[in-house]
Formats: C-alpha cells, structure tokens, sequence
C-alpha cells in the first residue's frame, strides 16, 4: 500500500461534510444545471484525493470507507443533481401536507435530507421496489420487542460467524499470506464464501434494527417505515432475485435511474427486453465502481471488485434463458424447482465470491471487521469446552 495518511479524523470528517451535505442543499434549491455540475465536480475531485490519500489500518473498514463515504455519495448526487428533480417529480413523504416546493427553505433542506437518507424510499411516493411490509395495525411495544429478539438474534449470528473466521488460518493467524477464499478446497471455499455475505447481512442488521428500534421507541416514526433491511431468503431461488429482492435494496434507487436513464438514451422502449438488459447491466456496472472505489482506496488493481459483478449480470442473462427454455418445455415453478434454484444460487455465490474477497485478501487482509471478543467463545471457555473442538482445518494453497 502507498504512503497514506493513517486515521486523519479532520479529512474523515471533511469527507462527510463535502461528500453527504451538498446533496440535500442542492435537492432542496436546484440550482442552474451549471452550479450543479460544478459542485459535482468539486465532489468528484475531494472523492479523488479522499480516495487516494487515507487509510484506516484495518482491510475490511478501509475498504467500506472508500465504497461509503467516496463511491456511494458520487453515484447519489449524480442521480439528485442530474437524473431526477424531487421537487418537480410528484416525490412526497406520506407525512407531506404540501409540496416540497411550496415549503419554506429550511423545512424543504429537512425534508430534501430526510430523502437522501431513505436509501429505499420507505415512506416515500417512489419506494424501491419489493420491500417486506410491516402490518399497519403493529403497535410500538410490539414492534420494538419483535426487533429486540431479532437485534439478539442477528448479535449471537454474528458472533457464530465471526469465531469461523477467527478460527480458519486463512482469515486469521495466516491470513498475512494472502491466502484466496479458494485456498481451501470446494467445501472450505463455499464456507468461506458463506462466512463472508452472513458476516455482512449480521452486521448491517445489527447496526439498522438499533437505529430502528431507537426511531420507534423514541416516536420519531411509525414501525411500519422501519421494515426488514433485506429482503427475504425464501425470494433467493434465482440470481436475479437474489440481488433484486433480497440484497441491493440499499443501492437500488440510484442502480434504477442510471439504467432506465442509458436505456432512454440509446432508444429502448420501457417494457422491452433491451430495456431491461440495459438496466440490468448498468446496475451492475454501477455498483461494480462503487466497490471498485473501495479496492481503490487499498490500492488494489482497478477492476478486480468489477468483474465480479459484470459476471453477476452475465450469468443472470444466462439463467434467464434457461429459464425461459423451460416455460416454454412447459416446466412450472414449483417447490421443487426453487428449491433446486436455491442450490444454483448457493454453488453460484460459492464459486463466484472469491473475486471479490480477493480485493482484500491478497494484500495481506481480512476480509471481516475487527472483532473485540466473542461471547459464545467465552461462554464456551466459561463451560469448560476451551480446545476441546478442533476443526480439521485443511492446507491452504494458492
């Protein structure tokens, strides 16, 4: 890794107040297209330098830095600033009682920040699509107990999850060889691959159910704007609904408006096959920079977190094919089906996730955040287990 400025807070918080304010500021006045281009472009160039100048120490939390606080924000106010304009579109907040055109500036800013911080739209006119629902007649106590159970749940999971990885030598005492997610043969690989989408889907979990629980229990909003953060795993029985309905929810507003803004560019009519190629393989593309961002600010070679989303997008155009044959053999969808899709998926992302792990991986890192401790570890210790499990752990290669 290059000479880079370790842990420089004041350049983090700069980042936050160049990267993520300009962009209600900018949805509440809409300024000339020309203001909005320069302070786009102000935005690009302190990404740039951002990207190329800091680094956490830790792999896993430098890597998210570069994808949240440079890639992500970049994307976002290209499609404020320049793909919609929520104060003409009909955009409304179901607490609205005007026009977000009609408020006054400091409640239009409010309101304008409170838009960029819906990522899925809950609440909103224009809601990504297939968000899980929460019954309207749900009440707060009930609400803040069920996700209480389930803050619990995701802790202990990721726990489980994180003393994998603190186990396997490829992710912890050896993991300075830079040993692949594949090292370790098939099986240790799948595991390896698994270990690695639970440890985030625990983690994103972990940090959204506080701040919703916090949201409701303070009466700040309804329960029914906090729904699930993920979609469900009964949906992942195809590739495609693997990420459409289950995973990219958080990504999928601006992943929406880059597509269907290429497709109207090059003449696709909504509705079509093209259309939906092109949106597909835009979004794909889209979210592919924004990890490719994150590999940046380790210095990694451009296009190792790209690829595995192009390909993501290329086996879904094969799926859909092979699933277009069957209909046409006359093939329904069934349990059985799914369940068979649901094995696809699974040796898919198997096969597939090294790619992306290895943007970690091979210089040298975890691909996991640091961990403090474990509490099934020390009640395992505590119940007198310590070294009593050994986990025939295989010889990595490369």
């Amino acid at each position: 890794m290059a000479e880079r400025l370790l842990d420089p807070w004041w350049v983090i918080v700069a980042s936050i107040f160049i990267m993520l304010l300009p962009i209600p500021l900018v949805i509440a006045t809409r300024p000339p297209a020309a203001v909005r281009l320069t302070v786009f472009t102000a935005q690009l160039l302190f990404a740039n330098w951002g990207n190329t100048t800091i680094t956490l120490g830790d792999v896993f939390l430098t890597y998210s830095l570069g994808c949240l606080l440079y890639g992500w924000p970049i994307f976002t106010a290209i499609h404020f600033y320049f793909l919609t304009d929520p104060l003409t579109d009909g955009t409304r907040h179901l607490y609205d009682r005007r026009p977000a055109k009609d408020m006054p500036l400091l409640e239009r800013i409010w309101w304008a920040s409170c838009l960029v911080a819906s990522f899925r739209g809950v609440g909103w006119s224009k809601p990504v699509p297939h968000l899980r629902q929460i019954p309207r007649v749900q009440s707060r106590s009930s609400y803040i107990v069920e996700h209480s159970l389930w803050l619990v749940f995701y802790v202990l999971f990721a726990d489980l999850v994180n003393l994998y990885l603190i186990s396997n030598p490829i992710t912890s005492s050896r993991a300075d060889e830079a040993f692949p997610a594949s090292s370790q043969g098939p099986v240790f690989q799948a595991l390896n691959s698994c270990a690695f989408w639970a440890n985030a889907w625990a983690g994103f979990n972990i940090q959204y159910e506080l701040i919703a629980i916090l949201a409701v229990s303070l009466g700040l909003w309804e329960p029914r704007l906090w729904p699930p953060m993920f979609g469900s795993f009964w949906d992942a029985y195809t590739v495609r609904r693997t990420w459409g309905r289950v995973w990219h929810c958080i990504l999928r507003r601006f992943l929406i408006s880059h597509g269907k803004w290429l497709a109207n560019k090059v003449g696709a009519s909504p509705g079509t096959q093209a259309s939906s190629y092109i949106q597909l393989y835009t979004a794909f593309l889209v979210s592919g920079l924004i990890h490719e961002v994150g590999g940046r600010q380790l210095d990694s070679t451009f296009g190792q977190s790209l690829r595995f989303f192009i390909i993501q997008a290329l086996y879904i155009t094969l799926e859909d094919a092979v699933i277009g044959l069957g209909r046409r053999l006359g093939i329904r969808e069934s349990r059985a089906t799914r369940a068979l899709g649901g094995l696809s998926v699974l040796f898919w992302f198997s096969a597939t996730t090294p790619a992306l792990t290895s943007v970690m991986s091979d210089i040298n890192g975890r691909p996991y955040p640091p961990t403090a401790g474990s509490f099934i570890g020390a009640a395992w210790n505590a119940l007198g287990m310590e070294g009593k499990l050994e986990i025939p752990w295989p010889e990595p290669h490369y």
